[in-house]
Parts: structure tokens; sequence; C-alpha cells
């Protein structure tokens, strides 16, 4: 039986670890601070990391920041403004053997956290994504281009969604039956 742990992200040479395994999965560079300053977790399988996840509070939250100060997404800043919510990111999974396992911390992480709802984005021309999220029931607050906070070159245009604990864990109860039907 394979020897796993989810540990907490404490200190540099972790944060590294998690920073070059994201930039090599996705191209997003996320600076070091974000995976130190947040809930961020990793998941060693004998050893090697297979797993990550965060849980990233309001005030350094990316997302948050990226929502442009247009009308709509005013709008959206407007209708966070007086909610407690983090943001949901830094997913990933490699083994997917482990996935149920991660998942399951990361839902009971999200379920005791003090939040009630959880910020997430991804590309808005991700239909797959979409449909998936569309289980739990988010609330879309912002679609278009976003603010360019990282010196990216180039507009990127995201979806950013607002989903409650609830819809979280309507999205792991498809998980896990969709896993079952393999």
């Amino acid at each position: 039986m394979p020897k796993r742990t989810i540990k907490r992200v404490k200190n540099f040479a972790d944060a590294i670890a998690y920073q070059k395994i994201f930039w090599s999965k996705f191209q997003i560079n996320v600076p070091l601070s974000y995976f130190i300053n947040s809930k961020s977790y990793l998941m060693v399988v004998d050893g090697k990391i297979v797993g990550g996840f965060m849980i990233v509070p309001r005030n350094i939250s990316r997302t948050y920041r990226q929502i442009p100060f247009t009308q709509e997404g005013i709008f959206a800043l407007d209708y966070l403004s007086n909610k407690r919510f983090a943001e949901l990111t830094g997913y990933f999974i490699d083994d997917h053997k482990e996935g149920f396992y991660l998942v399951t911390r990361w839902l009971l992480h999200v379920l005791f956290s003090p939040y009630s709802c959880f910020l997430y984005s991804y590309p808005e021309s991700n239909a797959n994504l979409r449909k998936y999220y569309s289980f739990g029931n988010p609330l879309l607050l912002y679609k278009g281009i976003i603010r360019n906070i990282d010196d990216i070159n180039g507009e990127q245009r995201d979806r950013i969604e607002l989903i409650t604990k609830i819809g979280f864990c309507k999205l792991f109860v498809r998980r896990l039956f969709k896993q079952k039907s393999r």
C-alpha cells in the first residue's frame, strides 16, 4: 500500500516545488508568496508530489484582483463586498488513483473553513470546465477580459464564478459517482 500524506506548504522549498509543478502543467506563473500565504497543500505519495490545492484568503486572491473596473466588474466587486469568501485554486493530480483521497481532503478543508463561498476562474473558452462546474450551480460573477496583474502578454478572457459549500459538495458527489462508473 502506498504511503500517502497531505502536507501544508509552510516553507520555501515546498512553495518552490509547488510553483514549478504548477508552471509545468498550466504555464501560470504564481508568485511564491501566494503559495506560502495561502492554505496550500501538497499530496505526497511514496515521497513524490502527485497533487495539490489551495484555499486563498480574499486579501491576496489573484482572481479577485483580476476583476476589472468595468461596469460588469464593478457589479461583481460590489456583490463580493459583503461576502465572506476565499479563492479555490491550484488543483492538480498526477496519479488519478489518488484523486479521490485528494479531493476528499479538499472537501473537508472547504466544509470546515470559515468561508461561506468560494471564488475561482478559468478560461472562457474552456467548455469542459464550464460543464463540470455547472453541476455545483455556481454564480457567474464576471465573463470577459480580466485585469492583467501578472504582466502576461495579450488579453485573457476568463469566467469568474462563485460557488457555495453546498455547490462544492455537489461537485464532489458528481465526481464520486463518475469515478465509480469507470
